[in-house]
């Protein structure tokens, strides 16, 4: 072989390596969930200071008019959604869920709830009326975070609003920050926000719920709490709630948002142990049939 074959194999060579190098290093977007996604949010009322939570869960599969999708519960079944691409259509379910305030749109219709293909300056239809009048707003950013080692795209849009009803920021990971898995909400005089989102036991969301603020609390109720001691500690934590508990379930979550321990617990008075665990923040959270409650641990 002549001195200036080998020179081009040797090129070839360094071309191929560069490139295997650039896939190996390119990561991924984490796209919207199809299974064992959780969210839970909360809407307050301004005017009554009254404070509530929401969860929609995604369990199962099923078939409407010979297309495949992927079931939506919050207590019952609420409707379904399938991916097509960078599209995600929801249709919703007359019986249990006929007049969503997400959407002024008659059960059973296809929506198309969110487009991750758009770029700034692309037009979104978000909401249209009882007359067929589309409700419109335009992307204004496009960027991308980081949860859980994983890339997540994010879109921002102009903030307009307009038929009684708001669009939100969009995370390609799981829908929205504000609203959980619906890209739009009604205007109307409470805030709405997402306390976590959970997916595979991992968080990619977390914000401490205002319904547990004693802010939002009405005259005569009450406000649940929890106690460590020692706090810092080296690992074993003594743990008491302020109520009586019959049947409640405990997470233990690391400062990334893994899940590390989940058990049910009887009893206000219970221990947690994570001294096998390094040295840092954890949180735990306490759900019952009415509430759940969050605490901060800190491992020396």
């Amino acid at each position: 072989m002549s001195m200036n074959a080998i020179y081009k194999h040797k090129i070839l060579f360094i071309m191929a390596l560069s490139l295997v190098h650039c896939f190996a290093g390119a990561q991924e977007y984490k796209g919207f969930p199809e299974s064992n996604g959780i969210w839970v949010g909360y809407t307050y009322l301004i005017p009554t200071m009254t404070c509530s939570e929401f969860r929609y869960e995604i369990k199962g599969d099923t078939t409407i008019n010979g297309i495949f999708y992927h079931k939506l519960y919050t207590d019952t079944y609420i409707g379904a959604f399938r991916k097509e691409g960078s599209k995600v259509y929801y249709v919703n379910d007359e019986i249990n869920h006929p007049y969503p305030y997400f959407f002024s749109f008659p059960g059973h219709e296809e929506v198309l709830l969110y487009d991750f293909s758009l770029n700034v300056g692309d037009e979104y239809i978000y909401a249209r009326d009882e007359n067929g009048v589309a409700y419109i707003e335009t992307v204004t950013g496009v960027s991308e975070v980081t949860r859980n080692s994983k890339l997540i795209k994010t879109w921002s849009f102009n903030g307009g609003g307009g038929g009684g009803f708001i669009l939100t920021d969009w995370e390609q990971g799981f829908g929205s920050t504000t609203s959980g898995f619906f890209p739009t909400y009604v205007l109307a005089e409470f805030s709405i926000g997402l306390i976590t989102y959970t997916e595979n036991e991992e968080v990619y969301h977390f914000q401490t719920s205002p319904c547990y603020n004693p802010l939002a609390i009405k005259e005569g109720q009450t406000q649940n709490s929890m106690d460590a001691y020692p706090n810092p500690s080296e690992g074993k934590f003594a743990i008491n709630y302020s109520s009586p508990i019959s049947n409640a379930y405990l997470s233990v979550y690391y400062s990334t948002g893994k899940i590390l321990q989940e058990q049910t617990i009887t009893t206000p008075d219970f221990a947690i142990d994570l001294s096998s665990y390094q040295a840092g923040i954890y949180l735990i959270s306490l759900r019952n049939e009415s509430s759940i409650t969050y605490l901060k641990l800190i491992k020396e």
